[in-house]
């Protein structure tokens, strides 16, 4: 009788662990988001971009493991990615920051909600989040709230 009781717990724990982690093992479909390059990525004022190869020896980091990092820092789901940017591969910095500089990393773009269009309205105006995630060790990095404003008029 002892045994099963001690089975029973072990099975509890170990259920109550897993899905407590369950969070951490979703899978990003990517055929759903697009591989997007630099040029593609909004920016906002002190924020630089440049291209990062995808076959770059410093990407260790899945485009998957990185919007699911990004998704979890910002408690946002797979809805949210912004489809038409997609996931980037960039090398970026902050101009004014000397921790940030020349960053290989992945950047996530989504679409969040920021305030109602106006009263009784249903509707909410969108704005974009845009994570950087290391691409070396999958760890977040920074974020910045980026305008799509056009800048040629």
């Amino acid at each position: 009788m002892r045994g099963l009781f001690l089975f029973l717990g072990a099975a509890i724990v170990t259920y109550a662990t897993l899905g407590n982690m369950s969070h951490l093992t979703h899978a990003y479909d990517l055929s759903t988001v697009t591989i997007g390059n630099a040029t593609s990525l909004p920016l906002t004022s002190g924020v630089t971009a440049s291209s990062l190869p995808t076959t770059a020896p410093d990407l260790k980091v899945s485009a998957a493991d990185a919007i699911n990092v990004a998704e979890t820092t910002f408690n946002l789901t797979d809805s949210a990615v912004d489809q038409s940017i997609g996931v980037i591969p960039a090398v970026m910095s902050i101009r004014t920051d000397p921790l940030h500089q020349d960053e290989d990393s992945w950047v996530v773009t989504f679409d969040t909600p920021s305030r109602p269009t106006g009263p009784g309205t249903q509707g909410y105006e969108y704005e974009k989040l845009c994570v950087v995630v290391d691409a070396s060790t999958g760890q977040y990095l920074w974020a910045y709230p980026a305008d799509l404003q056009p800048t040629n008029n």
